[in-house]
């Protein structure tokens, strides 16, 4: 009887050291994304308020200042295909790297470091099944940019894997290649030229396309496609053009 105790006690101990090993190696393995594009794996064991040191799976010990992080992960569903579709019907395919109240942030492939954020108000579905083609219900219009540097104001009307139909405020419908197009905006607001104000009195006019956390991409003329950027930090203010 003392001796089937014993055996108890030893299977009972051997198991909570073995659901110890299991949990430690997967809840609490962290995903660090660095600023260069690379995702390195692993479990920080210790840290301070300059660098970490993350232990990798097989056993080999990384420094890594806390300067060349963009963001630690302590879950794997980012590694997860996901098809991500807006509200006006437009569908990425990727990997959610990043969420928080107000975006979902994206990247179409784990290797590149540029990111896509996608307000939540602006998601229709998430699916891990890729979407068939539909119809979108022209409700909004659009500026679509072609890489020639046109610019057309429309409606998107159907979309496919590698195409777009358009119904174009002042012309007929066409059919769109994704490859030849640059970017879509869902507002007008960068029809409006703004006055870059930089640290240095420089004052610069242009047309806003975009902005991240860091830089506005700004064209100085609609009509051309070159664009420019300009580093946030630079400036002392926007004004108006």
């Amino acid at each position: 009887m003392l001796k089937k105790s014993i055996i108890k006690i030893i299977a009972r101990v051997f198991l909570c050291g073995l659901l110890i090993a299991v949990f430690s190696s997967t809840v609490f393995s962290e995903s660090v994304f660095l600023k260069n594009g690379s995702i390195v794996e692993g479990v920080i064991t210790s840290e301070n308020d300059t660098q970490i040191t993350l232990e990798s799976p097989s056993g080999g010990k990384n420094i890594i200042q806390r300067s060349d992080i963009l963001r630690i992960l302590v879950h794997k569903r980012y590694m997860d295909r996901i098809y991500l579709t807006r509200t006006d019907g437009y569908t990425y395919e990727g990997f959610i790297v990043n969420e928080d109240n107000s975006k979902i942030t994206l990247r179409t492939s784990l290797d590149l470091l540029k990111e896509i954020n996608v307000p939540r108000d602006a998601v229709e579905t998430i699916s891990r099944k890729k979407p068939s083609e539909k119809i979108v219900p022209a409700v909004r219009y659009s500026s679509v940019f072609i890489k020639d540097g046109e610019i057309i104001d429309c409606r998107i009307v159907r979309e496919g894997t590698g195409f777009i139909e358009v119904s174009p405020l002042d012309g007929e419908r066409r059919i769109l290649q994704k490859t030849d197009i640059m970017r879509i905006q869902y507002n007008n607001s960068y029809k409006d030229k703004k006055i870059f104000i930089k640290r240095d009195g420089a004052r610069v006019e242009g047309y806003i396309m975009e902005e991240n956390d860091r830089e506005y991409i700004y064209r100085r003329e609609l009509s051309s496609p070159e664009e420019e950027r300009v580093l946030k930090n630079d400036l002392t203010g926007i004004s108006a053009g």
